[in-house]
């Protein structure tokens, strides 16, 4: 994530607004990508473990998704 971020940025020439914004939540998923990979990590070989993994996998979604519109 970290590398495809700094390539992204190297071929920007002026920011605004809007791209702060985009830019403070793929980096704000980045920083929570941590805590459901515990909760995975917790529940893994529990009845929970696909709730864990949904919420793990829901947690890239969402990160690409931003990384996308950015």
């Amino acid at each position: 994530m970290w590398i495809n971020h700094h390539r992204l940025f190297n071929h920007i020439r002026r920011s605004d607004d809007v791209l702060l914004i985009l830019n403070l939540l793929v980096l704000f998923g980045v920083t929570a990508v941590p805590f459901p990979t515990a909760v995975l990590a917790i529940h893994l070989l529990t009845p929970d473990a696909r709730l864990a993994a949904m919420i793990y996998n829901g947690t890239y979604v969402v990160v690409a998704i931003f990384f996308n519109v950015l």
